[in-house]
């Protein structure tokens, strides 16, 4: 019913051992987020 569409989507998934949910946040996911907003044709980061 719906055709084929082939749009790059890249995931990333932050893990690390023993540290909470929030510091991984603060302190790598908010870094990843920063560097991708700064990437040429990215159209949407959640």
């Amino acid at each position: 019913m719906f055709p084929p569409i082939n749009i790059p989507v890249v995931l990333v998934a932050t893990f690390y051992s023993g540290m909470p949910p929030q510091q991984i946040e603060a302190d790598i996911t908010d870094t990843f987020e920063r560097f991708f907003t700064l990437a040429g044709g990215v159209d949407h980061t959640p």
